[in-house]
């Protein structure tokens, strides 16, 4: 009745407006950071492919600090490492300088899309009014052609697989959320430029099936304590074991 429908009015409002708010906020950091990664390795391609170079010959010089390990970093492989970090740098300079404009296309052409998105997002959410305050209708007209039987198995089916669906959507969005929120507070703590892109990525990444927070965290504390960092490596580390366990 017309209760019901107020209700559905209220409830929706609330969430399509929390939601759009998350989306502004989000967005708009978003757009920041990539803005000044964009301006970072445009401007300093070089130098950042000449700290790579010497971050990779700190990473193959680390079993040398190592006593178990010290006769590893001996001989030929210190000496393919040494060629094996200057090829980088070079490929990577050149990475660096395509990836700066890749992303300032991708910008571009997200600028150009946004008329669209936001025709999108208008119809979704008007879309999302009528279909809740005329659920019963909609369904007894997608229905009422079978018999009493079938669209009573009909409708018994589509309530299952949109609970699954409702279900596992909710458990991954938690996943992402508490990760996402892990990970933006302890790079915020450890002092990490562009923690909101960073932490969004590796939060996407821990998601998909064979990857996790490990798969950046665990290689970023070994490149720290090659460096020298040895407590942001630690720290590193640790944000690791805390994502893991939660």
């Amino acid at each position: 009745g017309g209760k019901r429908k107020a209700w559905c009015v209220f409830w929706l409002t609330l969430a399509w407006g929390g939601v759009l708010l998350v989306l502004y906020f989000a967005s708009r950091q978003l757009v920041i950071e990539t803005g000044e990664l964009v301006e970072l390795i445009g401007v300093h391609s070089e130098e950042i492919a000449e700290r790579i170079k010497k971050t990779f010959d700190a990473v193959v010089a680390l079993p040398a600090k190592l006593p178990i390990l010290n006769k590893l970093s001996d001989g030929a492989l210190g000496a393919a490492g040494e060629k094996l970090g200057e090829a980088t740098a070079a490929m990577l300079e050149s990475l660096l300088s395509k990836l700066s404009g890749a992303l300032a296309g991708i910008i571009g052409r997200v600028a150009l899309s946004t008329p669209h998105a936001l025709i999108g997002a208008v119809v979704t959410v008007v879309s999302s009014f009528y279909i809740c305050t005329d659920r019963e209708k909609l369904l007894e007209f997608l229905i009422g052609g079978f018999s009493r039987e079938s669209a009573e198995r009909i409708e018994r089916t589509l309530r299952e697989i949109l609970s699954l669906v409702r279900a596992h959507a909710k458990a991954y969005a938690y996943l992402f959320l508490i990760t996402f929120g892990e990970l933006y507070i302890g790079l915020l703590l450890l002092g990490r430029k562009s923690a909101f892109l960073v932490s969004l990525l590796i939060a996407l990444i821990d998601i998909l099936p064979l990857f996790g927070a490990g798969f950046v965290l665990l290689p970023w504390a070994v490149v720290l304590i090659a460096n020298g960092s040895v407590a942001s490596g630690i720290g590193m580390l640790v944000l690791l074991a805390v994502v893991s366990v939660v």
